[in-house]
């Protein structure tokens, strides 16, 4: 087998398997349901990506539960958007690098019902990564 044929084989067998890219820029999950997306491989450079959560009720305590694998991503809290008067506060002290669990008070939330978007930040690098996130009510 000549060079060009091996390389070209190797090739087609290291993308076989490569996961493909499935975030969107802006992913909307729901609340008790878990979330995930691949964010591939990119050298180039560092992205953001959202999670949107659309229906946050006053009154209630939310736990959000972040993870990644390999790569290790952060959350972006000062540009991320919380419904107006709640509060959050990290639980584990990992804040803001994953894996960790944000948790999420709404008693004192103006609104009944309001969204909340958590931006997280990918850095450029050649391994693709999945990212997961699920916030439950308590």
């Amino acid at each position: 087998m000549g060079y060009n044929a091996l390389l070209s084989l190797l090739l087609t067998f290291g993308t076989a398997f490569a996961a493909e890219p499935t975030c969107e820029t802006k992913e909307i999950c729901a609340i008790n349901q878990e979330c995930s997306c691949n964010a591939g491989a990119n050298m180039s450079y560092n992205r953001y990506f959202y999670f949107i959560f659309p229906q946050l009720q006053k009154g209630k305590l939310y736990n959000c539960s972040f993870t990644s694998h390999p790569s290790s991503f952060s959350l972006v809290l000062d540009i991320s958007h919380f419904p107006i008067g709640s509060i959050y506060t990290c639980q584990d002290g990992h804040c803001p690098i994953f894996p960790l669990t944000l948790n999420i008070d709404t008693h004192n939330m103006v609104a009944q019902e309001s969204e909340m978007e958590i931006k997280y930040f990918v850095p450029a690098s050649d391994i693709p990564s999945v990212v997961r996130v699920k916030c439950d009510k308590n």
